[in-house]
């Protein structure tokens, strides 16, 4: 697994999960010059066996970090196009370049525990246009409700006060490939 994690945007939690990788995994972790770190996570960041390569990012440009990171993702999915590719981030933007890149083995997740044992895969935007292509115009809202939600009842109470309760319930059960891991 090669994980590219946005810092600027998940910051320590996004490392959530480090001690589970192994010597055959890697991280690019893509920060600023002033991003922060504690003492604990630098210490399980040194003791990890996972491989690491820290990107600075000095361009202040808004996007900047999201496009390098972009970037090398696709540098490496030319060089190694069978691996499995995660992007460590709460950001849905980055669901465009997972598309684009659909070929390839590439998911987004908040956390590299999650990246890790497959679960809480948050989807994109793609996934719910596949799913509810009648509702295609609504999928980046339908997927942020999924994403921002820990149950199942929160996701249909929500879903409730963006669409008519007539439609819920078949959207909801549309849904449930992608509800999997929520309770």
């Amino acid at each position: 697994m090669i994980a590219l994690i946005d810092y600027e945007n998940v910051n320590s939690k996004g490392l959530k999960g480090i001690e589970n990788l192994s010597a055959t995994d890697k991280i690019y972790l893509f920060h600023k010059e002033n991003s922060t770190i504690t003492i604990s996570i630098h210490k399980k960041l040194e003791t990890s066996k996972v491989s690491k390569e820290y990107i600075c990012v000095k361009a202040s440009t808004k996007n900047a970090l999201d496009f390098q990171l972009v970037a090398k993702l696709g540098l490496l999915c030319a060089d190694k196009s069978e691996e499995k590719y995660c992007i460590i981030s709460n950001d849905g933007g980055f669901d465009a370049a997972i598309a684009f890149l659909s070929d390839y083995n590439i998911s987004r997740y908040s956390n590299l525990g999650c990246a890790k044992s497959e679960t809480h895969k948050i989807p994109t935007v793609e996934e719910v246009k596949k799913l509810l292509p009648e509702h295609a115009d609504s999928a980046e809202e339908i997927a942020e409700i999924i994403d921002k939600f820990k149950t199942k009842q929160a996701i249909n109470n929500n879903l409730m006060k963006k669409f008519k309760s007539e439609q819920v319930g078949k959207i909801y059960k549309t849904l449930k490939p992608l509800l999997k891991d929520k309770t």
